[in-house]
C-alpha cells in the first residue's frame, strides 16, 4: 500500500515555528530572550494568489531555513537548494520517520531504528524544556478552549495511561474507534492492522490523551508499521491542537495532556512539494509507547 507522497510538506499545517534545537544543551533561547512569548509565527506575505512562507525543520542535527512562494496552495520555488535536495532524498525514502516535538516543529529520521535509538533523550529533552518553561511562567500562545468541547471524554479508569481515539469523519465525529495503553499491560500497545477495527485508511480526525506519563503515539502508513510514519509525543499538562494555525497551552497542575487533529484533510503532503494530498484516509498501523 505504498502512495507517493512526500513527507516534507507534513510541514504545511501552516504555521512555522521557534523551534527546539536538536543540539541543544537545554538552554531555550525563547526563554533567554523573551520570556513573554513562546511561539513565533513567522512572515506570510501574500500577493495576489501567490504566498511567501518561512520554514524550518531539523534533520540528521542540523537545522534548515527556507522560504517556499506557494501560487494556488502548490509550491513552486524554494529559495534553498540544500532543502530542495533533501525533498528528493526524502521522496525516495519508504522508511522516512517524520517526528514532531511538543512545540510543532518537524525532525526527520532516515529510518525507525534510527528514530528508536534518539527519541527517548528526545523526549527527556523536551520534558525539562516544558518544566522550564513552566517554572518561569512563561504563557504560550494558544487560541482558545472553545474547540476542546468537541473532543471525547478523556477515559482515566482501569489503570489506563493513554487513549487514542480515532474517528473516520472530521471533528471527531461518526465511526470511531479507542485504543488503550493500559498500566501492566502490553507496552508498547500495538495495533498492527486497522482494517481489523474497520478503520485501515479511514482515518480522518484524531485525540490522543494521556494521564500522568508521557506517551509515543506512532501512525504508520502500511500495516504491520511499514512505511512513513508520522510521530508525536503527548507530554501530562500539555495541550496541543493542529488545524491551521498550531495552538498549544501548558497547565501548571493538569496531570492530563492531550493533542487533537480535528481535519487530516488540512495535513498536507506532497510530491516534490507541488503535488498536494493529506493523510486523511493513510493510517494503517499504529502504536503507543510509554516513555
Amino acid at each position: 500500500m505504498m502512495k507517493d507522497f512526500f513527507t516534507f510538506c507534513m510541514g504545511t499545517f501552516c504555521v512555522s515555528l521557534l523551534l527546539v534545537s536538536c543540539e541543544s544543551d537545554l538552554v531555550d533561547p525563547v526563554i533567554q530572550e523573551n520570556k513573554q512569548e513562546f511561539l513565533v509565527t513567522k512572515s506570510m506575505d501574500c500577493s495576489t494568489d501567490t504566498i511567501y512562507k518561512d520554514r524550518k525543520f531539523f534533520y540528521e542535527g542540523n537545522t534548515y531555513e527556507y522560504t517556499e512562494t506557494l501560487v494556488s496552495d502548490s509550491v513552486i520555488h524554494i529559495n534553498n537548494m540544500e532543502v530542495e535536495e533533501l525533498l528528493i532524498k526524502f521522496e525516495a525514502n519508504p522508511c522516512l520517520v517524520t517526528y514532531m516535538h511538543y512545540d510543532g516543529t518537524f525532525e526527520y529520521f532516515d529510518n525507525q531504528e534510527l528514530f528508536n535509538s534518539q527519541v527517548h533523550g528526545i523526549v527527556v529533552r523536551d520534558s525539562m524544556l516544558i518544566q522550564q518553561r513552566r517554572n518561569l511562567g512563561i504563557e504560550p500562545y494558544y487560541t482558545g478552549h472553545d474547540w476542546e468541547t468537541l473532543l471525547p471524554p478523556q477515559e482515566n479508569k482501569d489503570g489506563q495511561i493513554a487513549n487514542l481515539w480515532l474517528f473516520d469523519d472530521h471533528n471527531y465525529d461518526d465511526t470511531y474507534k479507542r485504543i488503550d495503553l493500559i498500566n501492566g499491560g502490553d507496552n508498547p500497545k500495538e495495533v498492527n492492522k486497522l482494517k481489523d477495527l474497520d478503520l485501515n485508511d479511514k482515518v480522518t480526525s484524531f485525540v490522543a490523551y494521556v494521564f500522568g506519563r508521557a506517551v509515543l503515539f506512532e501512525m504508520f502508513e502500511d500495516s504491520d508499521f511499514k512505511d512513513h510514519s508520522f510521530s508525536f509525543t503527548v507530554y501530562p499538562g500539555a495541550t496541543t491542537k493542529i488545524e491551521g494555525d498550531f495552538s498549544f497551552r501548558l497547565d501548571q497542575s493538569d496531570k492530563y495532556g492531550k493533542l487533537a487533529i480535528p481535519n487530516l484533510k488540512e495535513c498536507m503532503v506532497g510530491n516534490e512539494g507541488k503535488l498536494k494530498d493529506s493523510w486523511n484516509d493513510r493510517i494503517s498501523s499504529v502504536r503507543l509507547t510509554l516513555k
